[in-house]
């Protein structure tokens, strides 16, 4: 059991953690800084409970059973004592970097594995998916909706081919074919909203790190429209 400091010291640990997350959702520092302060948090935490010691649970004095009455009973314990609530955080990475059909992306599988391992150190229940198929994108995300149910904090982070239609963004799974068409990204495409709607969190955090500037696609797409591109 730790000490009432030691929950203090590390409830605000976890609001700065908070705070640099959102810092890095409004683009106002890199994943670079992101890490740099992530350890700097874990050396605090660690330099600081280091101090501390654990106090043990309290054991009542042995009574001289010469000396009890028969008709006392020993003290009971108040089964209903508050316990301090926990923050629940959990988190789904997506990290797609070898496409069968479009172009191939170094960096989205190992930008997933580091992202993982970051939130993981930041105790967050972490659900990471590498090179995801369509099928396997749509039953990650159907574990992850329920997974969020009743939770505190629920990131999504995403890296891999990506594209926007309509004002709609949607994700790519590996085993796309080319899309020819519109309708082949919305059918065969995971639309982003419907994913943040899945999401039942309190609070929501979707990072999209995706390429969506793909000459190969454009050229598909409009020539299966029938129009010239623009």
């Amino acid at each position: 059991m730790l000490p009432p400091q030691a929950n203090t010291l590390i409830q605000g640990v976890q609001r700065e953690q908070d705070a640099k997350i959102a810092e890095l959702y409004n683009g106002k520092i890199s994943f670079g800084d992101f890490n740099v302060a992530f350890n700097r948090f874990n050396g605090e935490l660690s330099t600081a409970l280091s101090g501390i010691a654990v106090q043990p649970p309290s054991v009542p004095p042995k009574q001289n059973s010469a000396t009890v009455a028969p008709s006392q009973k020993p003290p009971q314990q108040n089964a209903s004592a508050a316990v301090a609530p926990t923050e629940t955080r959990v988190a789904l990475v997506i990290g797609n970097s070898n496409y069968t059909k479009l172009p191939r992306l170094s960096n989205p599988a190992n930008d997933a594995r580091s992202i993982a391992d970051a939130l993981q150190k930041m105790g967050y229940k972490t659900q990471l998916v590498l090179d995801a198929s369509e099928s396997s994108i749509r039953n990650a995300v159907r574990k992850f909706a329920g997974d969020t149910a009743n939770t505190d904090v629920a990131v999504v982070y995403y890296a891999g081919h990506g594209a926007q239609l309509n004002g709609s963004n949607y994700l790519l799974p590996a085993d796309i074919d080319i899309p020819r068409t519109d309708a082949d990204i919305e059918f065969s495409g995971l639309k982003v909203d419907d994913l943040v709607n899945s999401i039942g969190s309190n609070t929501k955090i979707v990072f999209l790190d995706a390429c969506r500037d793909n000459p190969v696609l454009f050229k598909n797409i409009v020539k299966g429209r029938g129009s010239s591109p623009i």
